[in-house]
């Protein structure tokens, strides 16, 4: 499994050099304290008193809506919150400044009640919250790091891998977290354009070897290689990727991806004729995904063209957030094109990123999405964990 992470950042603690002063300079003027005639703690208690209060004057509206997000998540209760605005501002600012350490835990739990809370999951960063006032409304903005998890699918059994795909596939398009490496590659210019056009010249010249190909394509003149490489070496250089996507397509290694009822019907189907397919450890895994899936279908549809959790589209960070976990099958290509995507995503100095716009009258719909969003990432941390075991081992 190759686990990209953000690296954390190097901080040098100011004065960390040593200093031994000679005996002889004690009463330099210039080693000495500075008298400031107020004691200090209460100065930065005072500073941090106007700063809270200033941020909830300017911010009431999105503080309410944290605070009815938690309670409807279940993290807060009436009486919290009936205490707090008996004790006026400042303890309602505390309480949502704790509601926000509190859902991120509540999501992190539902997360590990499904991959395993005997596991250890150091590695799995949570998905971190803040909120934000953005064009006269207020957004919870989701964030979480980049991370890539390659299975290894195709070494299973057929109809077990398809199953397995199915799952993850539901995971990923239906649920709303994650992407997998296969739409990464579609969603890439570079790579999809570079498919297409190897793919035609090479239909058009079957004879041809690599060189032959990359001269008469780089010759040509009117096409995507024509346009960036400088010589038909550079041309060449991206054949191995292209062909390897080309002869290992997930539909030709996987089949049709089948819809959770019918995983459920296989599941059923392996139990009640008692294959050995059942006693499968991923079955597990599957079992656990119809269980999200049901639960799924009790929560609330959004109407159509209504999006609960969008985009960052024109900010700076504006990389969606299901690249915060791409997956991969077992394709041979997929650890390269994961692997430049992230490298892409560092250098632009951006990180997967998603917000959700917080209004009373949709704080359950968003609760449910923050819901679901962590259940999603409790399934495919259980798949790890199923496929590569528990990082405490």
């Amino acid at each position: 499994m190759l686990s990209v992470q953000a690296e954390p950042t190097r901080i040098t603690r100011t004065g960390a050099h040593p200093y031994r002063p000679d005996p002889s300079a004690y009463d330099l003027i210039l080693f000495k304290q500075p008298r400031l005639g107020v004691a200090l703690d209460g100065l930065l208690d005072e500073i941090r008193y106007r700063k809270d209060l200033a941020d909830f004057e300017r911010n009431r509206s999105g503080i309410a809506a944290v605070i009815l997000l938690a309670h409807s998540l279940g993290v807060v209760s009436v009486q919290d919150i009936d205490q707090t605005v008996a004790e006026g501002w400042h303890s309602i600012y505390r309480l949502y400044r704790s509601c926000i350490d509190c859902i991120v835990d509540y999501l992190g739990h539902e997360a590990g009640i499904i991959a395993g809370l005997e596991f250890e999951h150091g590695g799995f960063e949570p998905i971190r919250l803040s909120m934000e006032k953005q064009g006269g409304g207020y957004y919870l903005y989701l964030l979480t790091y980049p991370r890539f998890t390659q299975f290894d699918l195709l070494e299973l059994e057929g109809n077990l891998r398809r199953i397995i795909y199915g799952c993850l596939h539901y995971i990923v398009r239906e649920i709303g977290f994650g992407i997998l490496a296969d739409d990464i590659a579609s969603a890439s210019m570079m790579i999809y354009e570079g498919v297409d056009t190897y793919k035609q010249y090479r239909d058009k010249n079957p004879t041809f070897n690599r060189e032959e190909l990359a001269i008469l394509m780089f010759n040509d003149g009117d096409n995507f290689f024509s346009d960036f490489a400088e010589d038909p070496e550079q041309v060449a250089e991206r054949f191995e990727l292209l062909e390897s996507i080309l002869d290992n397509t997930v539909e030709s290694r996987i089949g049709t991806v089948p819809s959770m009822n019918e995983i459920r019907a296989a599941v059923i189907e392996w139990k009640r004729s008692g294959s050995e397919t059942y006693h499968n450890a991923w079955v597990q895994f599957i079992k656990q995904t119809i269980k999200v899936w049901k639960s799924f279908r009790h929560f609330q549809k959004p109407l159509d063209g209504e999006a609960v959790l969008e985009g960052c589209d024109g900010e700076m960070n504006d990389v969606p957030l299901d690249y915060g976990h791409a997956i991969g099958i077992g394709c041979p290509w997929e650890d390269e094109v994961a692997e430049s995507t992230y490298q892409d995503i560092y250098q632009a100095d951006e990180v997967p990123m998603a917000r959700i716009k917080l209004q009373p009258v949709a704080i359950s719909k968003t609760a449910e999405r923050l819901t679901m969003i962590a259940r999603a990432r409790g399934l495919i941390r259980m798949a790890e964990i199923i496929q590569f075991g528990d990082e405490g081992e």
